[in-house]
């Protein structure tokens, strides 16, 4: 119900029309919003709907709409917290207290704003200043009852010279509505409300042409998208200790570990050293296959083990393990990536057999760190 640049701190007591706060229908808050909490109803009363915008208060908005903070509080009974409100919230502001003024309860679709009467006013001289009828300033506003009698403080809805385009409704979790000036465009905003220029043109389809607005057309201005957090990364160096997949040959107990380190290259280092692997005795078809092949037999040697990356998204990296030592179960290798490992990252050591491979050990990085130094 009230237009975003009130939203935004515009004052209400500037003389005509650059006094008025650009404004929207009461239908802005009967729109269940995906994104705050929604009164059922307010009470009898009331000024109108105020949908909360980032840095906003109950304080401020008491402040902003000329009503004690307790008043503000009272007529919102869904905000369990007062000093918990957040974007898209919908607030009930009660009627100002007397003395303070006549106020409308809601203005009409595409009015461009609200103006507050000023000493010295009257209805034919703001129509004027405003480019408007007096019949028209009249007609959108029936809470004044003699229109000439009107007192500081009163408040007017200022109608458009001419009717702009209004969306029939407003999708859910939208901030408000925007009434457009003169100069704007549906970039700037966009821009203005934090939000994309996609994002305001397929809100409001009623705009056919989003390059041709003009003075007076109502905009449904989407909530802005919640801010996308980067994705974890790894604290580097690190260190995952790898664990066995599947029961050990007897007399062996394999284990290993993985680091991973940044290179002054941009590039990534993951380095494996196993304990204890004992190669698992090949068939009799796979002793046969070999020794018939022994330029085979000798790569199938070469390549006992593996080590194994896997990033979600990227293809599998494999690279070999080396016997290091005189101790045919030492094992160890070292493969540079271009990216980033990620926390989902699964790292492991497999067994190369011929027509069948077999991970022995196993580790995740999200489960890798040092101890400090």
């Amino acid at each position: 119900m009230y237009n975003q640049k009130q939203n935004r701190g515009t004052s209400s007591s500037a003389r005509p029309c650059g006094g008025m706060t650009a404004g929207s229908s009461s239908r802005t808050a009967q729109v269940l919003t995906a994104s705050g909490r929604v009164p059922a109803s307010c009470p009898p009363g009331f000024q109108g709907r105020y949908t909360v915008v980032a840095g906003d208060t109950m304080f401020t908005i008491a402040q902003r709409f000329g009503v004690s903070l307790q008043a503000l509080i009272n007529a919102n009974p869904h905000i369990s917290n007062p000093n918990l409100i957040f974007p898209g919230d919908v607030i009930c502001v009660p009627g100002a207290p007397p003395g303070a003024g006549r106020v409308p309860a809601s203005c009409p679709a595409g009015f461009q704003g609200r103006y507050t009467v000023q000493p010295g006013d009257t209805m034919f001289a703001i129509a004027q200043q405003c480019g408007i009828s007096l019949q028209a300033l009249i007609n959108a506003n029936p809470h004044i009852t003699d229109p000439n009698q009107i007192f500081p403080c009163d408040v007017l809805c200022v109608p458009c010279p001419q009717p702009g385009r209004v969306p029939a409704s407003c999708p859910p979790g939208f901030q408000g509505q925007y009434t457009v000036q003169a100069g704007d465009s549906m970039f700037t905003i966009a821009q203005r409300f934090g939000v994309s220029l996609q994002a305001l043109i397929n809100a409001n389809p009623h705009i056919a042409d989003p390059n041709q607005i003009f003075p007076c057309d109502v905009l449904c201005v989407p909530c802005p998208p919640f801010p996308v957090l980067p994705p974890p990364q790894l604290n580097l160096p690190c260190c995952a200790v790898m664990e066995a997949t599947s029961e050990p040959m007897p007399g062996s107990a394999p284990k290993g570990v993985a680091l991973v380190q940044s290179l002054p290259t941009n590039w990534y280092r993951i380095a494996i050293m196993a304990l204890g692997l004992q190669a698992k005795l090949l068939s009799e078809d796979e002793i046969a296959e070999a020794e018939a092949e022994a330029a085979e037999a000798e790569a199938l040697w070469q390549k006992k083990f593996k080590g194994v990356v896997m990033i979600p998204g990227k293809k599998e990296i494999s690279f070999p393990l080396f016997n290091c030592q005189k101790d045919p179960s030492v094992w160890s290798g070292a493969v540079d990536l271009n990216s980033r490992p990620t926390p989902d990252t699964k790292i492991a050591v497999v067994q190369v057999r011929k027509g069948k491979d077999e991970i022995l050990l196993k580790a995740s990085l999200g489960r890798c760190g040092c101890a400090p130094v």
